[in-house]
């Protein structure tokens, strides 16, 4: 018996993404370690995003499975992001930080990333700390939320999102920056909870050299803009979580102001031709 065709637009997204991140291991096959495994995870991942459209198909009423080949690529992201850091020097051997620090002083005069957690109270720095791990779990918790009442939006809300990062991790090749994270030790000599537990997240998931331009604050856009749609009575909290992860980003010296900057505005670019790609798609097929 054969079984409708049932991979989304995400799931295209993802194989493209897949195939373009395997064809940066296969170029840097020589400067990498363990490069192996890195094809491996590929086509693991591949194999079973194929095989869970195929099993959606074959239960289509099954709501567990629906929500699982909706939201899969968000818990994916712990691997993603870390892989396009490991790859970053494919292609640009050292990070590009030279680059952007003129420009940066050119335009917000004053090292922000620098005197923020340097002046601000240590439990506001630790606020800032919480704040920007809880972005992490932000980009699922507001859709799933809104996924029974509106299933179509929180989709196209998935698509966007993968749209976004995953474009800006492919950026991380060809243009790496550490950002300011290796001042975090002058900057912040002490440390309370929220601080330490960004300190565990970023030894076990994050090898740095994806700060520009900042995937956080452009996902956190997305993520803003969607959430203001699925509970509009709480856009003035989502603005303040929005508001809050940009000051975040720099006040916990992750990012320079510029990669905050950058990374909102082609959040925005992104989000507007990520929704006509979705919306045309759904039109042409009559969904």
């Amino acid at each position: 018996m054969r079984y409708p065709d049932t991979l989304t637009l995400t799931d295209r997204l993802v194989f493209i993404y897949l195939s373009l991140i395997t064809l940066v291991v296969l170029i840097g096959w020589q400067s990498l370690n363990n490069p192996g495994i890195q094809l491996s995870a590929n086509l693991v991942l591949g194999t079973g995003i194929w095989g869970l459209s195929k099993i959606r198909a074959k239960y289509p009423t099954a709501s567990f499975l629906k929500v699982i080949h909706l939201f899969y690529p968000i818990p994916l992201l712990i691997w993603w992001y870390p892989q396009a850091t490991i790859l970053r020097h494919v292609f640009i051997e050292t990070d590009l930080d030279a680059w952007l620090l003129p420009v940066e002083k050119f335009l917000f005069r004053r090292e922000w990333y620098l005197i923020l957690p340097s002046h601000l109270p240590l439990w506001i720095i630790d606020f800032f700390h919480l704040v920007y791990f809880f972005y992490y779990l932000s980009l699922l918790l507001f859709a799933s939320l809104a996924v029974k009442r509106q299933a179509s939006l929180v989709a196209e809300y998935v698509f966007v999102l993968m749209g976004v990062m995953l474009t800006l991790q492919l950026v991380i090749l060809v243009f790496p920056s550490s950002g300011p994270v290796d001042q975090r030790s002058i900057t912040l000599p002490h440390r309370l909870m929220f601080a330490s537990l960004m300190d565990w997240v970023y030894r076990t998931f994050d090898h740095g050299g994806g700060a520009f331009p900042s995937i956080h604050s452009a996902a956190a856009w997305v993520m803003n803009r969607y959430s203001r749609r699925f509970f509009p009575r709480w856009s003035w909290a989502f603005d303040l979580l929005l508001i809050s992860i940009l000051i975040a980003t720099v006040a916990c010296s992750y990012h320079y102001v510029i990669d905050v900057v950058s990374g909102v505005l082609l959040g925005i670019l992104l989000m507007n031709l990520l929704q006509y790609i979705y919306r045309t798609f759904q039109v042409s097929h009559g969904t």
